[in-house]
């Protein structure tokens, strides 16, 4: 009896801890209320955006074709559905602290709406939606948790180098690399191409390539 009575007492531990553990977005947002209840993505959800606004309308083709990747549905654009992922440029004083990258993003059972003064705020609004779906194509039930986040950049520079100098690396890689900084809301891609007398490739638009950066004389 002792002994169930400490693996009840554990189980409960585990489950309120699993209950209580904290939505993990990368980098940390300014603010984030977590609510009551998920959203969940399936056929009967749409996103809207205002379809005379051409920025929006790629930000809008960027999630729905990382949507149908990840989950396989083709969310329609604009249709009456019970659910939706609402997009919209607004002026917000709140979020323009540094850069023009914030934005605000309320998650609640029926509705998905993500606010900012640029595409570029939709976009790391989508990125963070995009963090709490799965990593790789599933069957499975796309649930998000409801939440109020409001975030906007710490630093206007946030970078990563790649350094190609001495190894060589796919056009898919370099696409891939370039895709997981935006995944973390980085927004300079430094790429490192030659070190000092290491030019190898022949161009004939930059004829001092070859002719001076190509060669160490001593």
């Amino acid at each position: 009896m002792k002994n169930l009575t400490i693996s009840i007492f554990f189980g409960l531990v585990c489950l309120s801890s699993q209950a209580q553990q904290p939505i993990s977005i990368i980098p940390q947002p300014v603010s984030l209320q977590l609510k009551e209840g998920t959203f969940t993505l399936d056929a009967n959800t749409t996103i809207k955006y205002s379809g005379s606004n051409k920025e929006l309308k790629a930000a809008a083709d960027f999630f729905t074709a990382y949507i149908k990747e990840i989950c396989g549905y083709r969310l329609p654009v604009n249709a009456g559905k019970k659910k939706t992922v609402q997009l919209q440029l607004a002026t917000s004083a709140s979020i323009a602290i540094i850069g023009d990258e914030g934005y605000e993003l309320d998650v609640m059972p029926a509705t998905i709406s993500i606010k900012a003064n640029t595409k570029a705020g939709i976009i790391y609004g989508m990125q963070t939606i995009f963090q709490l779906l799965p990593a790789v194509r599933t069957n499975a039930s796309i649930q998000i948790p409801c939440m109020e986040v409001t975030d906007y950049p710490r630093f206007k520079w946030r970078g990563m180098m790649l350094d190609v100098s001495r190894h060589f690396f796919s056009p898919d890689m370099i696409k891939e690399f370039i895709n997981l900084m935006a995944s973390y809301k980085m927004n300079v891609f430094h790429w490192h191409l030659v070190d000092g007398a290491g030019w190898r490739l022949e161009i004939k638009k930059y004829p001092k390539l070859t002719q001076q950066a190509a060669w160490r004389v001593d």
